[in-house]
């Protein structure tokens, strides 16, 4: 399994509410109909900085999501309201699983 980090922050003047709405829409429309996807979180710290965290079989089928996630046109409202300057990106391989 791979868990895929997204690091953000939201651009001045974009609500909470309008990103997370957003968010839930590109969830329900495109994130979960990717080949291999598992699950998702999304968190927020106190500071502003977000993270989602999206669980993938495998690191080609989340470097592919990664990459077509930007292209798709219906995902652009979503992406816009993300600083671009504040976005960092990790894919690693789950080395240990806690239940």
């Amino acid at each position: 399994m791979i868990v895929e980090i997204a690091e953000f922050k939201l651009n001045d003047g974009v609500e909470d509410s309008a990103f997370l709405k957003a968010h839930n829409e590109v969830h329900n429309n495109w994130v979960k109909d990717q080949p291999g996807y598992i699950r998702r979180e999304t968190v927020k710290s106190g500071d502003g900085l977000w993270k989602d965290l999206v669980v993938w079989e495998s690191m080609e089928l989340a470097h592919a999501a990664a990459e077509a996630i930007g292209k798709e046109p219906s995902n652009f409202p979503w992406m816009q309201m993300m600083s671009s300057d504040s976005v960092k990106m990790f894919h690693g391989e789950v080395v240990a699983d806690f239940k």
